[in-house]
Protein backbone atom coordinates (compact mmCIF):
# COMPACT_ATOMS: atom_id res chain seq x y z
CA UNK A 1 0.00 0.00 0.00
CA UNK A 2 2.49 2.51 0.58
CA UNK A 3 4.34 2.28 -2.45
CA UNK A 4 0.87 2.51 -4.32
CA UNK A 5 0.85 5.93 -2.99
CA UNK A 6 4.17 6.70 -3.92
CA UNK A 7 3.84 6.39 -7.53
CA UNK A 8 1.30 8.73 -8.07
CA UNK A 9 3.25 11.22 -6.45
CA UNK A 10 6.44 10.15 -8.81
CA UNK A 11 4.55 10.28 -12.01
CA UNK A 12 2.81 13.83 -11.66
CA UNK A 13 5.37 15.94 -9.78
CA UNK A 14 6.06 18.76 -11.75
CA UNK A 15 9.30 19.03 -10.25
CA UNK A 16 10.59 16.23 -12.20
CA UNK A 17 10.05 18.58 -15.93
CA UNK A 18 13.61 19.07 -16.62
CA UNK A 19 15.22 20.83 -19.28
CA UNK A 20 18.24 20.51 -20.87
CA UNK A 21 19.73 22.72 -23.91
CA UNK A 22 22.58 21.81 -25.62
CA UNK A 23 24.26 24.19 -28.36
CA UNK A 24 25.03 22.07 -31.57
CA UNK A 25 26.93 24.90 -34.02
CA UNK A 26 25.92 28.16 -35.61
CA UNK A 27 21.79 28.59 -35.40
CA UNK A 28 21.75 24.95 -34.18
CA UNK A 29 20.79 23.98 -31.21
CA UNK A 30 18.63 21.14 -29.04
CA UNK A 31 15.90 21.54 -26.32
CA UNK A 32 15.26 18.14 -24.45
CA UNK A 33 11.93 18.65 -22.56
CA UNK A 34 9.43 16.15 -20.84
CA UNK A 35 11.10 13.13 -22.98
CA UNK A 36 11.27 14.97 -26.44
CA UNK A 37 13.98 16.40 -28.29
CA UNK A 38 13.87 19.70 -30.27
CA UNK A 39 16.49 20.24 -32.97
CA UNK A 40 16.35 23.99 -34.33
CA UNK A 41 18.23 25.18 -37.62
CA UNK A 42 20.87 21.89 -38.26
CA UNK A 43 23.67 23.46 -40.23
CA UNK A 44 26.62 20.52 -40.19
CA UNK A 45 28.10 19.70 -43.19
CA UNK A 46 29.26 21.69 -46.22
CA UNK A 47 28.90 25.61 -46.66
CA UNK A 48 26.37 27.91 -47.52
CA UNK A 49 25.43 30.64 -50.13
CA UNK A 50 27.22 29.64 -52.96
CA UNK A 51 30.32 28.21 -51.19
CA UNK A 52 30.45 31.95 -49.33
CA UNK A 53 29.92 30.99 -45.73
CA UNK A 54 31.89 28.07 -43.76
CA UNK A 55 31.19 27.23 -40.48
CA UNK A 56 33.46 28.82 -37.69
CA UNK A 57 34.09 25.73 -35.18
CA UNK A 58 33.43 22.03 -35.49
CA UNK A 59 29.67 21.17 -34.98
CA UNK A 60 28.43 19.44 -32.31
CA UNK A 61 26.86 15.66 -32.95
CA UNK A 62 23.34 15.16 -33.02
CA UNK A 63 21.92 11.56 -32.81
CA UNK A 64 19.21 11.52 -35.03
CA UNK A 65 17.28 7.93 -33.90
CA UNK A 66 16.46 9.52 -30.87
CA UNK A 67 15.08 13.38 -32.52
CA UNK A 68 11.53 13.45 -32.22
CA UNK A 69 11.05 17.24 -34.05
CA UNK A 70 13.51 18.93 -36.20
CA UNK A 71 12.36 23.11 -36.24
CA UNK A 72 13.01 24.78 -39.76
CA UNK A 73 13.11 28.95 -39.05
CA UNK A 74 13.22 29.44 -43.21
CA UNK A 75 14.54 28.49 -46.27
CA UNK A 76 18.32 29.99 -46.03
CA UNK A 77 20.90 27.01 -46.54
CA UNK A 78 22.46 28.12 -43.11
CA UNK A 79 18.97 27.11 -41.46
CA UNK A 80 17.79 24.63 -44.38
CA UNK A 81 20.99 22.57 -45.01
CA UNK A 82 19.98 20.22 -47.24
CA UNK A 83 23.28 18.29 -47.11
CA UNK A 84 22.73 17.94 -43.35
CA UNK A 85 19.25 16.84 -43.69
CA UNK A 86 20.00 14.46 -46.90
CA UNK A 87 22.72 12.82 -43.95
CA UNK A 88 20.13 11.72 -41.81
CA UNK A 89 18.83 7.74 -42.79
CA UNK A 90 15.79 7.55 -44.62
CA UNK A 91 13.91 5.57 -42.22
CA UNK A 92 14.93 7.54 -39.21
CA UNK A 93 13.29 10.81 -41.21
CA UNK A 94 10.28 8.84 -41.36
CA UNK A 95 9.96 9.28 -37.81
CA UNK A 96 10.90 12.78 -37.19
CA UNK A 97 8.66 15.55 -37.47
CA UNK A 98 9.47 19.00 -39.32
CA UNK A 99 7.84 22.07 -37.66
CA UNK A 100 7.81 25.01 -40.19
CA UNK A 101 6.12 28.11 -39.95
CA UNK A 102 2.82 28.65 -41.76
CA UNK A 103 3.98 30.34 -44.38
CA UNK A 104 2.05 32.02 -47.78
CA UNK A 105 3.91 29.42 -49.96
CA UNK A 106 3.80 25.25 -50.11
CA UNK A 107 7.18 25.80 -51.72
CA UNK A 108 9.02 24.02 -48.54
CA UNK A 109 5.85 22.01 -47.27
CA UNK A 110 7.28 20.03 -50.90
CA UNK A 111 10.79 20.07 -50.39
CA UNK A 112 10.38 18.36 -46.77
CA UNK A 113 7.74 15.98 -48.69
CA UNK A 114 11.08 15.41 -51.09
CA UNK A 115 13.18 14.89 -48.63
CA UNK A 116 11.62 12.02 -47.39
CA UNK A 117 10.02 13.67 -44.32
CA UNK A 118 6.54 12.63 -44.05
CA UNK A 119 5.53 14.18 -40.73
CA UNK A 120 5.18 17.69 -41.21
CA UNK A 121 3.51 20.53 -38.53
CA UNK A 122 2.77 23.78 -39.67
CA UNK A 123 2.84 26.27 -36.92
CA UNK A 124 0.23 29.40 -36.57
CA UNK A 125 1.48 32.64 -36.51
CA UNK A 126 1.64 34.47 -33.41
CA UNK A 127 -0.28 31.96 -31.58
CA UNK A 128 0.65 29.07 -29.03
CA UNK A 129 0.00 25.37 -29.88
CA UNK A 130 0.08 22.39 -27.63
CA UNK A 131 2.44 19.54 -28.15
CA UNK A 132 3.66 16.44 -26.22
CA UNK A 133 3.72 18.37 -22.97
CA UNK A 134 5.05 21.75 -23.99
CA UNK A 135 3.84 24.32 -26.10
CA UNK A 136 5.36 26.29 -28.53
CA UNK A 137 4.84 29.79 -30.13
CA UNK A 138 5.88 30.61 -33.87
CA UNK A 139 5.75 34.14 -35.40
CA UNK A 140 6.70 35.80 -38.16
CA UNK A 141 9.30 38.40 -39.75
CA UNK A 142 8.95 39.88 -43.14
CA UNK A 143 9.44 38.16 -46.23
CA UNK A 144 10.66 34.39 -44.74
CA UNK A 145 12.30 34.59 -41.41
CA UNK A 146 10.42 33.10 -38.16
CA UNK A 147 11.02 32.97 -34.56
CA UNK A 148 10.07 30.18 -32.07
CA UNK A 149 9.03 29.63 -28.47
CA UNK A 150 9.26 26.67 -26.31
CA UNK A 151 7.74 26.82 -22.99
CA UNK A 152 7.36 23.40 -20.67
CA UNK A 153 6.09 23.59 -17.31
CA UNK A 154 8.84 25.92 -16.11
CA UNK A 155 11.17 27.03 -18.48
CA UNK A 156 10.51 29.19 -21.80
CA UNK A 157 12.99 29.73 -24.62
CA UNK A 158 13.01 32.11 -27.28
CA UNK A 159 14.47 31.33 -30.68
CA UNK A 160 14.67 35.09 -32.20
CA UNK A 161 17.15 33.41 -34.81
CA UNK A 162 17.36 35.72 -37.74
CA UNK A 163 14.07 38.13 -36.83
CA UNK A 164 14.83 41.72 -36.58
CA UNK A 165 12.09 43.95 -35.38
CA UNK A 166 11.74 47.38 -33.74
CA UNK A 167 11.25 47.83 -30.54
CA UNK A 168 7.03 48.03 -30.58
CA UNK A 169 7.64 44.50 -32.04
CA UNK A 170 9.75 43.46 -29.29
CA UNK A 171 7.21 44.42 -27.05
CA UNK A 172 4.51 42.80 -28.39
CA UNK A 173 6.24 39.62 -28.96
CA UNK A 174 6.73 39.83 -25.05
CA UNK A 175 3.34 40.88 -23.95
CA UNK A 176 2.35 37.57 -26.10
CA UNK A 177 5.03 35.12 -24.50
CA UNK A 178 5.57 36.31 -21.14
CA UNK A 179 8.84 35.73 -19.11
CA UNK A 180 11.78 34.51 -20.95
CA UNK A 181 14.32 32.36 -18.99
CA UNK A 182 16.89 31.69 -22.58
CA UNK A 183 17.28 33.98 -25.47
CA UNK A 184 18.89 33.26 -28.60
CA UNK A 185 19.50 35.65 -30.80
CA UNK A 186 21.94 36.83 -33.48
CA UNK A 187 25.16 38.67 -33.08
CA UNK A 188 26.72 39.90 -35.99
CA UNK A 189 25.41 41.28 -39.72
CA UNK A 190 24.62 38.08 -42.13
CA UNK A 191 25.24 39.96 -45.23
CA UNK A 192 27.22 42.29 -47.45
CA UNK A 193 27.93 45.61 -45.43
CA UNK A 194 30.68 47.86 -47.59
CA UNK A 195 33.53 47.61 -49.93
CA UNK A 196 36.46 48.37 -47.83
CA UNK A 197 34.62 48.56 -44.34
CA UNK A 198 30.98 48.46 -42.35
CA UNK A 199 30.40 51.47 -44.26
CA UNK A 200 26.41 51.09 -42.90
CA UNK A 201 27.68 50.28 -38.93
CA UNK A 202 25.41 47.32 -39.39
CA UNK A 203 27.92 45.83 -37.00
CA UNK A 204 27.08 48.74 -34.00
CA UNK A 205 23.37 48.49 -35.15
CA UNK A 206 23.43 44.32 -34.17
CA UNK A 207 24.60 45.18 -30.79
CA UNK A 208 21.88 48.06 -30.34
CA UNK A 209 19.41 45.58 -31.20
CA UNK A 210 20.54 43.07 -28.73
CA UNK A 211 20.49 45.89 -25.70
CA UNK A 212 17.37 46.59 -26.45
CA UNK A 213 16.22 42.78 -27.10
CA UNK A 214 17.13 42.26 -23.56
CA UNK A 215 16.05 45.96 -21.95
CA UNK A 216 12.58 44.04 -23.30
CA UNK A 217 12.59 40.68 -22.46
CA UNK A 218 14.73 41.05 -19.55
CA UNK A 219 15.77 37.16 -20.33
CA UNK A 220 17.46 35.50 -17.21
CA UNK A 221 20.21 34.44 -19.88
CA UNK A 222 20.96 35.74 -23.30
CA UNK A 223 22.83 33.14 -25.77
CA UNK A 224 24.42 34.72 -28.73
CA UNK A 225 24.06 32.24 -31.72
CA UNK A 226 23.78 31.89 -35.42
CA UNK A 227 26.62 33.86 -36.13
CA UNK A 228 29.60 31.64 -36.03
CA UNK A 229 30.13 31.69 -39.28
CA UNK A 230 32.94 33.21 -41.43
CA UNK A 231 32.72 34.59 -44.92
CA UNK A 232 35.62 31.85 -46.91
CA UNK A 233 36.16 32.82 -50.53
CA UNK A 234 38.67 35.35 -51.40
CA UNK A 235 35.90 37.37 -53.42
CA UNK A 236 34.38 37.83 -49.72
CA UNK A 237 37.16 37.49 -46.98
CA UNK A 238 37.38 40.99 -46.39
CA UNK A 239 34.52 41.34 -44.06
CA UNK A 240 35.94 39.08 -41.49
CA UNK A 241 37.63 42.05 -40.46
CA UNK A 242 34.49 43.65 -39.60
CA UNK A 243 31.97 40.77 -37.85
CA UNK A 244 31.08 41.30 -34.59
CA UNK A 245 33.39 38.40 -32.94
CA UNK A 246 32.50 36.76 -29.58
CA UNK A 247 35.19 38.72 -28.01
CA UNK A 248 33.58 41.86 -29.42
CA UNK A 249 30.00 41.10 -27.86
CA UNK A 250 31.70 39.65 -24.52
CA UNK A 251 33.56 43.58 -24.11
CA UNK A 252 30.35 45.19 -24.21
CA UNK A 253 29.53 43.79 -20.87
CA UNK A 254 25.93 43.64 -22.11
CA UNK A 255 23.66 42.03 -18.97
CA UNK A 256 22.86 38.52 -19.31
CA UNK A 257 25.11 37.24 -21.57
CA UNK A 258 26.21 33.54 -22.25
CA UNK A 259 28.26 31.90 -24.94
CA UNK A 260 28.08 28.35 -25.22
CA UNK A 261 30.43 25.94 -27.63
CA UNK A 262 29.24 23.29 -29.81
CA UNK A 263 28.12 20.25 -27.74
CA UNK A 264 28.32 22.32 -24.35
CA UNK A 265 24.75 21.30 -22.63
CA UNK A 266 23.19 23.19 -19.67
CA UNK A 267 20.24 21.94 -17.33
CA UNK A 268 17.61 24.84 -17.43
CA UNK A 269 16.83 24.49 -13.77
CA UNK A 270 20.34 25.21 -13.09
CA UNK A 271 22.34 26.09 -15.62
CA UNK A 272 26.17 26.59 -15.32
CA UNK A 273 27.59 28.25 -17.88
CA UNK A 274 31.58 28.73 -18.89
CA UNK A 275 30.75 31.58 -21.17
CA UNK A 276 34.94 32.70 -21.09
CA UNK A 277 36.21 29.25 -22.01
CA UNK A 278 33.39 29.27 -24.77
CA UNK A 279 34.77 33.01 -26.03
CA UNK A 280 38.11 31.86 -26.05
CA UNK A 281 37.56 28.84 -28.39
CA UNK A 282 36.02 31.32 -30.84
CA UNK A 283 38.45 33.17 -30.56
CA UNK A 284 41.28 30.13 -31.65
CA UNK A 285 39.08 29.17 -34.01
CA UNK A 286 39.45 32.26 -35.86
CA UNK A 287 43.26 31.68 -35.83
CA UNK A 288 42.39 28.87 -38.56
CA UNK A 289 40.14 29.48 -40.89
CA UNK A 290 40.60 28.46 -44.49
CA UNK A 291 39.93 30.50 -47.57
CA UNK A 292 38.72 29.23 -50.32
CA UNK A 293 40.29 30.39 -54.26
CA UNK A 294 38.25 33.06 -56.16
CA UNK A 295 35.55 30.48 -58.10
CA UNK A 296 36.74 29.66 -61.47
CA UNK A 297 35.72 31.60 -64.03
CA UNK A 298 33.11 30.65 -66.92
CA UNK A 299 32.19 31.54 -70.18
CA UNK A 300 30.70 35.22 -71.12
CA UNK A 301 27.81 32.65 -73.12
CA UNK A 302 26.89 30.95 -69.93
CA UNK A 303 26.42 34.03 -67.57
CA UNK A 304 24.39 35.69 -70.82
CA UNK A 305 22.11 32.69 -71.13
CA UNK A 306 20.99 32.51 -67.20
CA UNK A 307 20.63 36.65 -67.65
CA UNK A 308 18.29 36.26 -70.65
CA UNK A 309 16.39 33.16 -69.19
CA UNK A 310 15.99 35.27 -65.88
CA UNK A 311 14.71 38.21 -67.82
CA UNK A 312 12.16 35.57 -69.41
CA UNK A 313 10.92 34.81 -65.82
CA UNK A 314 10.80 37.93 -64.63
CA UNK A 315 8.79 39.68 -66.91
CA UNK A 316 6.42 36.33 -66.89
CA UNK A 317 5.75 37.40 -63.37
CA UNK A 318 6.39 40.58 -62.48
CA UNK A 319 3.70 43.02 -64.35
CA UNK A 320 4.11 45.57 -66.56
CA UNK A 321 3.43 48.72 -64.33
CA UNK A 322 5.33 47.35 -61.56
CA UNK A 323 8.49 46.43 -64.09
CA UNK A 324 8.43 50.44 -64.47
CA UNK A 325 9.82 51.10 -61.00
CA UNK A 326 12.63 48.60 -61.45
CA UNK A 327 15.93 50.68 -62.71
CA UNK A 328 18.21 49.61 -65.41
CA UNK A 329 21.54 48.71 -63.92
CA UNK A 330 25.11 47.75 -64.47
CA UNK A 331 27.61 44.83 -63.61
CA UNK A 332 30.93 44.68 -64.23
CA UNK A 333 32.46 41.08 -64.59
CA UNK A 334 36.13 41.72 -63.52
CA UNK A 335 37.85 38.12 -64.34
CA UNK A 336 36.09 38.37 -67.70
CA UNK A 337 36.31 42.07 -68.25
CA UNK A 338 33.08 42.53 -69.61
CA UNK A 339 30.46 44.68 -68.70
CA UNK A 340 26.60 44.23 -68.78
CA UNK A 341 23.71 47.01 -68.50
CA UNK A 342 20.40 44.88 -67.39
CA UNK A 343 17.09 46.88 -68.44
CA UNK A 344 14.48 44.52 -66.32
CA UNK A 345 11.74 46.68 -67.91
CA UNK A 346 12.06 45.87 -71.65
CA UNK A 347 13.60 43.06 -70.88
CA UNK A 348 17.10 43.47 -72.30
CA UNK A 349 20.46 43.68 -72.21
CA UNK A 350 23.85 44.98 -73.53
CA UNK A 351 27.22 44.99 -73.25
CA UNK A 352 28.56 48.61 -71.62
CA UNK A 353 31.51 49.97 -70.09
CA UNK A 354 32.85 49.72 -67.00
CA UNK A 355 32.05 53.43 -65.88
CA UNK A 356 28.27 53.03 -65.85
CA UNK A 357 28.46 49.69 -63.63
CA UNK A 358 26.88 49.71 -59.99
CA UNK A 359 28.26 46.50 -58.85
CA UNK A 360 31.32 44.32 -59.61
CA UNK A 361 31.74 40.40 -59.79
CA UNK A 362 33.35 37.43 -60.92
CA UNK A 363 31.32 35.44 -63.59
CA UNK A 364 30.47 32.40 -61.34
CA UNK A 365 28.72 34.84 -58.94
CA UNK A 366 27.32 36.48 -61.70
CA UNK A 367 25.82 33.42 -63.36
CA UNK A 368 24.88 32.11 -60.24
CA UNK A 369 23.31 35.72 -59.22
CA UNK A 370 20.71 34.88 -62.49
CA UNK A 371 20.76 31.24 -63.00
CA UNK A 372 18.74 30.68 -59.92
CA UNK A 373 15.55 32.05 -58.54
CA UNK A 374 17.43 32.82 -54.99
CA UNK A 375 20.31 34.01 -56.78
CA UNK A 376 19.84 37.70 -56.18
CA UNK A 377 19.25 36.93 -52.06
CA UNK A 378 22.35 34.62 -51.67
CA UNK A 379 24.47 37.56 -54.00
CA UNK A 380 23.36 40.23 -50.97
CA UNK A 381 24.37 37.50 -48.20
CA UNK A 382 27.23 36.06 -49.88
CA UNK A 383 28.77 39.78 -49.85
CA UNK A 384 30.72 38.30 -52.85
CA UNK A 385 30.33 41.43 -54.76
CA UNK A 386 31.70 45.33 -54.53
CA UNK A 387 29.44 48.70 -55.04
CA UNK A 388 31.33 50.68 -57.37
CA UNK A 389 28.76 53.23 -57.03
CA UNK A 390 27.56 52.78 -53.08
CA UNK A 391 25.80 56.35 -52.68
CA UNK A 392 23.55 55.21 -55.26
CA UNK A 393 19.83 53.20 -54.28
CA UNK A 394 19.81 49.51 -55.45
CA UNK A 395 17.22 48.88 -58.23
CA UNK A 396 13.98 47.49 -57.51
CA UNK A 397 14.68 44.23 -59.37
CA UNK A 398 16.09 42.66 -56.19
CA UNK A 399 12.77 43.44 -53.87
CA UNK A 400 10.91 41.79 -56.80
CA UNK A 401 13.30 38.93 -57.23
CA UNK A 402 12.87 38.11 -53.62
CA UNK A 403 9.07 38.14 -53.29
CA UNK A 404 9.58 35.72 -56.56
CA UNK A 405 12.18 33.65 -55.05
CA UNK A 406 10.47 33.04 -51.27
CA UNK A 407 6.75 32.87 -52.87
CA UNK A 408 5.06 35.07 -49.88
CA UNK A 409 2.84 37.06 -52.41
CA UNK A 410 1.28 34.83 -55.11
CA UNK A 411 -2.14 34.98 -56.21
CA UNK A 412 -2.10 32.53 -58.92
CA UNK A 413 -4.91 30.33 -57.79
CA UNK A 414 -7.56 30.59 -55.62
CA UNK A 415 -6.25 28.45 -53.15
CA UNK A 416 -3.25 29.73 -53.22
CA UNK A 417 -4.96 33.58 -52.84
CA UNK A 418 -6.37 32.13 -49.63
CA UNK A 419 -3.03 30.66 -47.92
CA UNK A 420 -1.61 34.10 -48.98
CA UNK A 421 -3.99 35.91 -47.41
CA UNK A 422 -4.21 34.05 -44.02
CA UNK A 423 -0.37 34.38 -43.92
CA UNK A 424 -0.76 38.07 -43.65
CA UNK A 425 -3.57 38.27 -41.60
CA UNK A 426 -1.99 36.43 -38.89
CA UNK A 427 1.06 38.82 -39.07
CA UNK A 428 -1.21 41.79 -39.12
CA UNK A 429 -0.19 42.84 -35.84
CA UNK A 430 3.79 42.30 -36.52
CA UNK A 431 2.72 44.63 -39.70
CA UNK A 432 1.28 47.31 -38.14
CA UNK A 433 3.68 47.77 -35.31
CA UNK A 434 6.12 47.77 -38.11
CA UNK A 435 4.23 50.55 -40.51
CA UNK A 436 1.23 51.97 -38.73
CA UNK A 437 2.41 52.22 -34.98
CA UNK A 438 4.14 55.41 -33.94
Amino acid sequence: MALLCIIPIFVFNPQKIVMEIEFISHACFIVRTNGKIIVCDPWLIGKAFNNSWALLSKPGRVDWDEVDYIFISHEHPDHFSLPTLKSIDLETRRNITILYQQHASKRMLKAFLNLGFINIIELPLYKWKSMDGFKLYCGSAGSMDSFLAIRDGRHTVLNLNDCIFNEKQYKYIKREIGPINFLFTQFSFANWVGNQRDEYNEGLKKIEDIKSQIEIFMPSYTIPFASFIYFCNLENSRMNDWINTPLKISECNLPTIQFMYPNEAIDATNPQFDSGTAVKKYMDDFKHLIIDPKPDMLPFEDVAIAIKDNMQNFRKQIGFMLRLLVKPFGIYIHDLDKAVWLDFRKGKYEETTKERCKYQMCSQVCHFTFKYAWGAGTLNVSGMYIDLKITEMSSKYFFFQNMLSTDYASFRSVSQTIRTFRFFWQKKWELYYKYIAK
